[in-house]
């Protein structure tokens, strides 16, 4: 009797399950997600703003460029100086100068760095509003086109082409 039984609940357990799945699956497939993507790089380039940020930004790393430039030029003649007085100089001096020398290297050296991390962050400054612009165009594109989701193409092996909404949000960005 008790295996009459364990076979009973073994198979009510067996059809309750495939009752479940079966009303898991239905729900899913209730919820289609149609997913787009972009070229995020498209997108940016293409935007009528673009071009006013990128000039902006080679302006100011001119800017630097030059500023960075003069320091380089004081540090060859400082370079030039210690070399034309060398022979004349004594060892004490000769110490001085290089010392001094070499203090203008490494000062240069901490200006490109400087340099070259305020580039990054004016580009950064520069393109924030664009980003901010490109994601309420991804969001407005994905609610008029019942997109789930919109994502990066490169970040994918396939991506079906037929979904590329590029152009859409191109369009987007530069009506907003």
């Amino acid at each position: 009797m008790k295996f009459i039984v364990t076979i009973l609940f073994f198979a009510l357990g067996i059809s309750s399950t495939a009752v479940f799945s079966q009303k898991k699956g239905k729900s899913e497939s209730e919820h289609v997600q149609l997913i787009a993507h972009i070229t995020y790089d498209s997108v940016l380039v293409n935007m009528q703003e673009y071009a006013k940020s990128v000039k902006l930004l080679e302006a100011y790393q001119k800017q630097l460029v030059s500023e960075f430039e003069l320091k380089s030029l004081e540090l060859d003649a400082a370079v030039d100086n210690y070399l034309s007085k060398e022979a004349k100089m004594t060892d004490e001096e000769k110490d001085e100068q290089a010392i001094k020398v070499q203090g203008m290297r490494k000062e240069l050296e901490k200006l490109q760095n400087e340099f070259q991390q305020k580039l990054m962050r004016k580009e950064q400054e520069l393109l924030a509003p664009l980003n901010e612009k490109i994601q309420a165009a991804i969001t407005k594109v994905a609610t008029e086109n019942g997109f789930s989701h919109i994502v990066e193409k490169r970040n994918f092996y396939f991506i079906d082409e037929r979904l590329d909404a590029t152009e859409m949000v191109i369009k987007a960005a530069n009506a907003m």
